[in-house]
């Protein structure tokens, strides 16, 4: 029974460490994201003039509905 304990407190100690040096590594992704694209080119509009324009599109009946965007 102590043998079988020494070796999964060894793993799982083991285990750990890999862990612990994987979440250190950071992340290298070189995808076009969205969001990417999105921060670079800050919008001129105030929060307050986007709901005004999307409730007059929804008021006149112009909001695309779902799958025409």
């Amino acid at each position: 029974m102590r043998k079988n304990a020494r070796a999964l407190i060894a793993a799982v100690i083991t285990l750990g460490a890999i862990t612990a040096a994987h979440a250190d590594a950071a992340i290298q992704y070189e995808g076009n994201y969205p969001a990417d694209s999105m921060q670079s080119q800050p919008s001129s509009l105030t929060r307050e003039a986007v709901i005004a324009e999307f409730m007059a599109a929804r008021t006149n009946g112009t909001l695309p509905s779902y799958g025409e965007w």
